[in-house]
């Protein structure tokens, strides 16, 4: 762990941030994505960067000038495998015990990391936090669109997969 790695966790808990990338992901969302991740008011430990197959030279630029900046860890896939597998490739990289899961058009809050940390340290018994998601054309709140996911338990047993 690095000086820089250290200083962002004050909190005893390990946070790694998640993003599977593919050659059809646009370079200017990923690019704002990782910045959404760079602002964060509680950095990650870990950017955990899993590379869905070959990607065009424009998004690796965007990767590599992010690198710098975040304590990053690239999982390299060969071939597009899909995000299933790609996620679970990525997961297996994870080091820490949170995992903050994000796309790479997704524009996360600032304070978005440091908000469910917390929610998560409080309530032990929680294993997953998520959030409602504001759905827009070019920026945040042009649609007036907010999509809230169930909350509770027997609303995600009802909408989750079998």
């Amino acid at each position: 762990m690095t000086d820089s790695t250290t200083a962002s966790r004050n909190d005893g808990h390990g946070l790694s941030c998640l993003i599977p990338v593919y050659g059809k992901d646009n370079p200017e969302d990923a690019a704002a994505a990782l910045e959404t991740v760079a602002q964060q008011t509680r950095l990650p430990d870990e950017l955990v960067i899993v590379e869905d197959g070959p990607l065009p030279e424009a998004l690796r630029s965007v990767i590599e000038m992010q690198s710098a900046r975040l304590p990053m860890q690239r999982v390299v896939l060969e071939r597009n495998c899909g995000l299933g597998i790609a996620l679970a490739r990525g997961l297996e990289a994870c080091r820490f015990e949170f995992v903050a899961r994000m796309d790479a058009d997704d524009l996360a809050r600032a304070d978005r990391f440091e908000r469910q940390l917390a929610l998560l340290q409080a309530r032990p018994n929680v294993v997953m936090v998520g959030s409602a998601v504001e759905e827009f054309r070019q920026v945040p709140g042009d649609l007036g669109r907010l999509r809230r996911p169930p909350t509770s338990d027997a609303q995600l047993r009802r909408r989750a997969r079998t």
